[in-house]
């Protein structure tokens, strides 16, 4: 019901008057975006379908958002863990800020902000992307329809992990594969409890997704798979975590 109203809100203003907007109050949440149309979207895909709902025991369970954008699944999380302390990286600085202020607007505690791209090496990098699309944009140059581009810093996910994460979102645009491998050489994939990583398309006939596959069950996961979507649980010596140890 909220977010058909939503819909309809954007119907009417924007559809139909035509006006600019770029906020909305849903759910009690104070959210402002750089386009209407792509914040439904994301609302959907996050608050509709729960694409990231997991389930901790811990009342402040510590979350790393990979390609937070605007700040959905910060608030997302925050719903069901006001406590959970949480990392979140945004590489674009337009839209860092729209998400920083969806932070600071909801009035969010325990959130640490990286306005830095994750990928293998730290420096500079080129950042793909799409000015009609703000929640498109990619590190790899051969995603079809990026053709704008920025230079953004580049961190290592390892850096920012110095205990157990409960929980590692990542939706970084073709660059899952190389954030893993980085975890992997420096030890630190086996601290990461539960995980949602969206792997994409390079190109048309490339995908992510079989080589991210294998590399988390080579390391002691166990995945499924929900469209392009790879779920992954750490694998226990013993059944402790809903027994979910490969047969």
């Amino acid at each position: 019901m909220v977010y058909c109203k939503s819909i309809l809100r954007y119907i009417l203003l924007v559809k139909i008057l035509k006006k600019d907007v770029h906020s909305d109050k849903i759910l009690g949440l104070k959210v402002k975006f750089l386009d209407y149309r792509s914040f439904l979207q994301l609302f959907k895909e996050v608050f509709i379908k729960r694409t990231y709902y997991f389930h901790s025991d811990n009342d402040s369970p510590s979350i790393i958002d990979c390609g937070s954008n605007i700040g959905i699944t910060v608030l997302f999380f925050k719903k069901f863990y006001p406590d959970a302390k949480i990392t979140a990286f945004e590489p674009k600085k337009e839209i860092f800020e729209v998400l920083k202020e969806n932070v600071q607007n909801n009035k969010l505690k325990y959130v640490k902000l990286v306005n830095m791209a994750l990928f293998d090496v730290e420096g500079k990098i080129n950042l793909h992307y799409d000015p009609k699309l703000p929640f498109r944009s990619s590190l790899i140059d051969k995603i079809v329809g990026l053709e704008f581009c920025e230079k953004v810093d580049t961190t290592c996910l390892s850096s920012y992990i110095k205990c157990e994460v409960d929980f590692l979102k990542m939706d970084i645009e073709g660059a899952e594969v190389a954030v893993i491998k980085e975890l992997i050489k420096n030890n630190k994939l086996k601290l990461i409890k539960n995980m949602a990583v969206e792997c994409h398309h390079i190109t048309p006939k490339e995908s992510t997704f079989q080589e991210f596959m294998t590399i988390l069950e080579n390391n002691n996961y166990s995945t499924t798979r929900t469209g392009d979507m790879v779920s992954g649980k750490q694998k226990q010596t013993t059944d402790a975590l809903n027994g979910c140890r490969k047969p």
